[in-house]
């Protein structure tokens, strides 16, 4: 019997949104399910997060302020809220890191056994690991890829969802300090930046990914 190969080109189109909507309802299985909690509280970690980083980098101006009028009692109510907002800073940091990695684990778990409950279903087994070439190791890939694919997704989830309001705010905030100016600047700059990350990005990561997939089929010899 003659084996055929198929080469893929792996990147953004609309498979991958619809895998990513498939994945979604697994690692959200029902409402109020632990998932879902943490990932709401990981939300409003990180909303409380770019508040404390806007005040953090209002420190300076509010201390030329006080050292420049020569103002004593206003130099240690700025230090004081300073010290507080640093505090803060730090444990908020600090537990957003902490309910990532339990939301990361947490959607490992689930998605591990969702896997296994159909690679383990009458001779899946048996036929993606004898019959079928097309997934290499299977038993490594549900190993390395859903710990690589969780642990990513709880880094920048919260991120994703956040970033529009923070970009609407600061958009907002250029346009009325410099006018039209400031904001076209921003995008174009990142447009531009975009660009030329996707032109360099692009053999990196095939590249990376054929790596990856040797070692699979090294570690299954």
């Amino acid at each position: 019997m003659a084996q055929t190969t198929r080469e893929t080109d792996f990147h953004f189109d609309w498979v991958f949104v619809v895998r990513t909507f498939r994945l979604t309802k697994i690692l959200f299985p029902g409402f109020l399910s632990l998932p879902q909690i943490l990932f709401f509280f990981l939300l409003s970690i990180s909303l409380l997060e770019q508040y404390l980083y806007y005040n953090v980098g209002l420190i300076s101006s509010h201390y030329y302020g006080v050292l420049g009028g020569r103002d004593y009692n206003g130099f240690w109510v700025v230090t004081r809220n300073s010290i507080l907002f640093v505090v803060a800073n730090a444990f908020v940091k600090s537990t957003k890191t902490y309910v990532s990695n339990v939301l990361y684990v947490t959607w490992r778990q689930i998605l591990c056994q969702a896997i296994h409950s159909k690679y383990l279903q009458h001779t899946k087994y048996y036929e993606m690991n004898v019959l079928d070439d097309l997934i290499d190791n299977p038993d490594q890939r549900i190993t390395q890829d859903v710990d690589k694919m969780c642990n990513s997704w709880s880094q920048i989830i919260a991120i994703f969802i956040v970033s529009p309001f923070t970009i609407a705010y600061y958009t907002y905030a250029a346009y009325s300090s410099t006018g039209y100016v400031g904001p076209i600047g921003c995008y174009v700059f990142f447009v531009l930046g975009a660009v030329i990350s996707k032109v360099l990005m692009s053999p990196v990561v095939k590249l990376v990914f054929n790596q990856e997939k040797c070692e699979i089929g090294r570690a299954h010899v």
